[in-house]
Parts: C-alpha cells; sequence; structure tokens
C-alpha cells in the first residue's frame, strides 16, 4: 500500500492444488526458486498460481500459515489483498458504467451528500469518477484525519470520518493531468459506488465479480470463516514479528480483500476473458511516467515492456503483514499471482520479481 512500493512489485513445504501430470514439466522447476526465497529471505509462506490458455497451469502453496506452531499452507489459506482490490473495485466500477449506473465522466460529488464540501482543482476544476479511478484527481495517499504510521494496521474508519477527510483535501494539481497513487481516493471511489447504488461495497463485489468468476471463498470483509483460514500476518523482520489485518472498512475499496489462491486463479482468468468490460478496464487512460511506459487504466497499470515486448497488466499490494501481486500478458493469455503473509519490501520484491521473471521467460521468452 506504500505508494514507493507500488512499482516494485513488478517458498520448504508445498501442497499441490493440481495434479501433477497438468503442469508443464519444466515448470516444477519453479518450485525451487519459492524454497530459495522461503530459506534465504525469511518469508513465511508463498501461494503461487500461473494460468494459461484458461486453465490452471500451476498453484502451489508453500511454508507455514503460522511459523510458532508449523501450520503449513493450502490452497485454502486466506490471505489479505492490499492493494490489487484496487483491481477488483475498478472492475466493479467497469460493469456500473456498462449498465448506465455510473458514467468515468460523472462528477464525483454527486455521488455524496451536498452537505459534504468537495474539493476541486486550483483553478475550480471538478473532480471527476474517471480522475478518481485513474489516480489524477490529486487526493493524498491518505486521509489526514487517519491517525497511523507503518507499520501499524488500520483499524477502522468510518464514513462519517471519510466524508470529514473528503473536506480536509487541498487539491494542487489539476485534476485528470498527474498521476498521484491514492488508497484515500480508491476509499471515495467505493464509497461512490455503495451511494450511487445503495448497496454496500461487499454485495457488490459478489454481484458483478466474485459470483460470475466463481470466486466462493472471497470477501471484503472479514468472519469467522475467513478467520479459521487466514494466514497470520508477519512484519518484514527477523525474527518474524505478528502483526493484524487491516480493517479498512470506509476505505475497504482500496485494499481490504481477502481471499485465497484457488479464487484467484478464477479471477486471473475471468481477467484475462476477451470481453468488453475487461478491454475497458485494461484501456491506457493516464501516463505514470514520463516514458509512458507505464500507465493505469481504471484499477490496474498496463506496462509496456521492453524485455518482452508486450503488454503486462498488473497491480501489487501490501498491508504490513500481507503481499501480494497480478501480472497479466493478454497476448499469451497468461497470467499469474503471488500471495505471501509478510509485509512488503524490497526483499519481497526481488522474490516476485524471481518468480514473475521464471514463468515469463518459461511462456514467453522461450517462445520467441
Amino acid at each position: 500500500m506504500k505508494p514507493y512500493l507500488i512499482l516494485l512489485f513488478v517458498f520448504l513445504f508445498s501442497n499441490s492444488c493440481v495434479s501433477q501430470d497438468k503442469q508443464p514439466a519444466h515448470l516444477n522447476d519453479l518450485d525451487d526458486i519459492i524454497e530459495k526465497a522461503i530459506e534465504e529471505k525469511h518469508i513465511p509462506s508463498f501461494a503461487v498460481g500461473v494460468v494459461k490458455d484458461g486453465d490452471v497451469a500451476y498453484a502451489k502453496t508453500f511454508g507455514f500459515v503460522n511459523v510458532e506452531n508449523k501450520r503449513e499452507a493450502n490452497n485454502q489459506t486466506m490471505y489479505q489483498l492490499g492493494s490489487v482490490t484496487k483491481t477488483m473495485t475498478g472492475h466493479v466500477l467497469v460493469r456500473l458504467v456498462e449498465e448506465g449506473v455510473i458514467s468515468l465522466s460523472d462528477t464525483l460529488a454527486s455521488f455524496f451528500p451536498d452537505s459534504v464540501n468537495f474539493p476541486t482543482g486550483p483553478n475550480g476544476e471538478i473532480v471527476t469518477v474517471q480522475h478518481m479511478a485513474t489516480h489524477s484527481a490529486g487526493f493524498p495517499h491518505y486521509p489526514d484525519n487517519l491517525e497511523r504510521v507503518d507499520p501499524d494496521p488500520i483499524l477502522g474508519y468510518t464514513k462519517e470520518q471519510l466524508y470529514r477527510g473528503i473536506e480536509m483535501v487541498d487539491i494542487e494539481t489539476i485534476p485528470g493531468e498527474e498521476y498521484n497513487y491514492s488508497n484515500f481516493g480508491y476509499g471515495v471511489l467505493g464509497t461512490a459506488l455503495e451511494n450511487a447504488t445503495g448497496k454496500p461495497l461487499n454485495e457488490l463485489l459478489q454481484t458483478y465479480l466474485f459470483e460470475p468468476a466463481g470466486m466462493q471463498h472471497s470477501s471484503l470483509l472479514i468472519n469467522e470463516e475467513i478467520r479459521e483460514k487466514l494466514a497470520v500476518p508477519y512484519l518484514e523482520i527477523n525474527p518474524y514479528q505478528t502483526t493484524e489485518p487491516w480493517q479498512m472498512e470506509a476505505m475497504a475499496g482500496a485494499g481490504n480483500v481477502f481471499t485465497n489462491l484457488e479464487d484467484m486463479n478464477k479471477f486471473l482468468m475471468h481477467l484475462l476473458e476477451k470481453n468488453d468490460t475487461n478491454r475497458l478496464q485494461q484501456t491506457p487512460i493516464l501516463n505514470v511516467n514520463d516514458s509512458g511506459t507505464w500507465r493505469y487504466g481504471i484499477g490496474s497499470f498496463i506496462v509496456n515492456t521492453q524485455d518482452l515486448g508486450t503488454l503486462r497488466i498488473h497491480h501489487g499490494g501490501d498491508v504490513d503483514g500481507y503481499a501480494s501481486t497480478i501480472n497479466l500478458y493478454p497476448e499469451y493469455d497468461l497470467g499469474m499471482v503471488i500471495m505471501t503473509n509478510n509485509g512488503e519490501g524490497s526483499i519481497l520484491a526481488d522474490a516476485f520479481n524471481e518468480i514473475r521473471s521464471f514463468v515469463t521467460d518459461y511462456y514467453i521468452n522461450s517462445k520467441q
């Protein structure tokens, strides 16, 4: 969830949730890379999935969801996604756009009570839904009235606090012109979707994403069933130090989803389907860097890879105790997900990149 780590997102004991004979023989060599990362980088557990051409090609978990009692990870182990949630919130937004419930050009303030003094740009420019969905509204990373410092978890933020936080924002850039990653912005966007439909965001996710994709175990809200299967979150500290899952409440659209490897593989395949929803969500709208190799669509980075010569649809996330990343290569009908119960940082970024590089070397570089 830290902005300087988003662009970095680019494993011991294993349990497979697909039979070995369904995996390409050399893809199993990925096991060694993951196990080495767990041992050398002191990472508690990994859940890694690869989908190709509409099927699960690789799905394995490694290490411990509870280091103290040596409880092993499995394909039902739950992790908190962090900012990968934004891709899901963006997907719901696109579905509502397609239904005519909301438009990307709508004034965002129109989905909030008149009593909320919504900020405007330095010359009075209005903030639209698209501005917020592309991190170009000029909102801060976190609201000024959210009291936390890294690595403390968020343990509550009400809609009333969010409304007050909106009024505290001072937009210094012209909306729509500059990329400025904002967790607060996606909390505001998720709340706007709730206000536009009169339904809680968790229900919208169930209706527009989880049910269509067959994701039976995913939820924006933590419950007793999730707690029983939830990997213990550990900070990126050696020896291990436990923390707590985040409870983002009104900001949940920015990073609160809980899920497992089985559901995430289904999510990848859902996003790789060739349909208007995915095309709209994965259309680049805003440049993230000056060269334009990194751009942002609706809840996803679109990366023009220099080494592979193909587009990568990407998002990463961390909530100080969990980290995740998804990468999609639509041209090759290829996707991968990595989740762990460890706080994000340079050590994990290196491990994530090693795994990603192995998979793309196998499926893309070796075919060129």
